[in-house]
């Protein structure tokens, strides 16, 4: 009996031990899912979107490059004599870089000579043959004015004998001269008649050429007064031998442009840089045969060079020919002063940015002795400042294109927000839409956080 009491006692011991566990334990398990849905909390550290003044500016980086280069080719085939030898070297413009060999433009050179002299002696005998010419025309037309004055004295004598025989015949009727006398009288005045008809018609044959219908039929107008006349006579009667200068003229002007193209070709052959720079690469050596247009010598501007950065399409449409720009280059202890040449008309196919030229001031760029390929950044100021909400580029979750999702703190809870992003700014990033100025966000959110959880705010 007694030993039923134990049995009983002990039993009733450990259901009440049992009964009590399971309540203890309820209670611990009660209070660790309080302090996890609350009090549990991520530690977190926090920054602000934040008000800014920041200038209207479009900023990107590129690389620096000549604004004039020129490639010095080959004018005639030829063999190098000599040339610039080592890249890098100075060439102020008109120096000479190359000098080619050719014996056959030599040889051109020497036949054209001797044709132009040859044309020019022909010319010179052209032109004296026409002066004599003018010489002899003068005297014939002379001549012709002498045999027409001798004419006229003889007509005079003729009407003058004419007159005599009249008296002649009156004597004769009057039985006071032999009819011997009377016939030779006539024949004398028939004699000197004749003599005088063959005078004129050879005097008329001797005018042909010279006549005033001659005149007119060469399209000479007939002058007023006997200088001109004669002037107009003398060109009638050189007509072949003008013609003659005018075509030995034509021929040494022929020979002559023969012996200007050959000059030119020989003149070729000794080659001179068309402007001042340097010399960037050479693809030949002394003693090598080349043809004509052969690459010889690329000579580049380094005086004047440009920056080329690309920017968005939005930037692009901002940016104007002639705005100032600042162009930093590694190295030199101030920004180099440039302006927007060029906007590129077109997007980059792969990259979908515009390409934007800036011209560097030529002062700073030798100065600074600055050379193509420079790594440069560039700033191009589009206008007035700004204000701006930015907030640290580190608080974005995630960013896709121009959007963004970040979480902000209300109450030390998360709220999850999207929100519209801008340019970038240094470290932090323009925000366009979904924030407010002064707002608290999460900066550095690890993975894991989600939108309602509970925060510590680490200080």
């Amino acid at each position: 009996m007694k030993h039923r009491g134990v049995i009983i006692f002990t039993v009733l011991g450990l259901h009440a031990f049992f009964i009590s566990s399971c309540a203890k334990a309820r209670g611990e398990m009660t209070a660790y899912s309080t302090v996890k849905g609350k009090d549990s909390r991520s530690q977190v550290r926090t920054c602000f979107a934040k008000e800014i003044t920041i200038p209207d500016e479009v900023n990107g980086f590129g690389s620096l490059s000549f604004l004039k280069k020129v490639d010095i080719t080959s004018p005639q085939e030829g063999k190098i004599v000599t040339m610039l030898r080592q890249e890098g070297t100075p060439v102020s413009q008109g120096t000479v870089v190359a000098v080619l060999e050719n014996p056959q433009i030599n040889l051109g050179v020497n036949r054209a000579k001797n044709a132009r002299d040859q044309a020019l002696a022909a010319w010179e005998l052209a032109r004296a043959r026409l002066l004599e010419g003018k010489f002899q025309a003068e005297a014939r037309i002379l001549d012709l004015a002498k045999t027409e004055a001798e004419l006229a004295q003889a007509r005079k004598e003729y009407q003058e004998q004419a007159r005599k025989l009249e008296d002649q015949e009156a004597l004769y009727k009057a039985g006071g001269i032999t009819e011997e006398t009377i016939r030779s009288a006539r024949f004398a005045l028939e004699s000197m008649a004749e003599r005088l008809r063959l005078q004129e018609q050879d005097l008329a044959i001797r005018w042909i050429g010279l006549r005033t219908q001659d005149l007119r039929a060469a399209g000479i107008d007939i002058p007023k007064n006997e200088a001109e006349l004669l002037a107009a006579r003398i060109r009638l009667a050189t007509t072949t031998l003008q013609a003659e200068v005018q075509a030995a003229e034509a021929q040494l002007g022929a020979a002559s442009r023969e012996l200007e193209s050959a000059m030119l070709a020989e003149q070729e052959l000794t080659l001179t840089s068309p402007l001042s720079g340097i010399l960037a690469a050479r693809y030949v050596e002394p003693g090598e045969r080349v043809k004509r247009d052969d690459k010889l010598l690329t000579i580049i501007d380094t005086r004047s060079l440009y920056a080329v950065i690309p920017v968005r399409e939005q930037d692009a449409q901002r940016i104007a020919g002639g705005m100032e720009a600042q162009v930093v280059i590694d190295g030199l202890p101030n920004p180099v002063p440039a302006r927007v040449e060029l906007v590129s008309p077109t997007a980059d196919n792969q990259s979908f940015t515009f390409m934007v030229r800036l011209l560097l001031d030529s002062r700073a760029v030798q100065k600074g002795k600055l050379k193509p390929g420079m790594f440069a950044r560039a700033t191009i100021h589009l206008g007035n400042d700004r204000k701006a909400l930015v907030i640290p580029e580190s608080a974005l979750v995630e960013k896709q294109a121009d959007t963004g999702r970040v979480f902000i703190i209300q109450q030390n809870r998360l709220l999850e927000k999207t929100i519209r992003l801008g340019q970038t700014i240094g470290t932090n990033r323009e925000v366009l839409d979904g924030l407010t100025n002064q707002m608290v966000l999460v900066d550095k959110p690890e993975t894991g956080l989600q939108e309602g959880d509970y925060v510590e705010i680490l200080q």
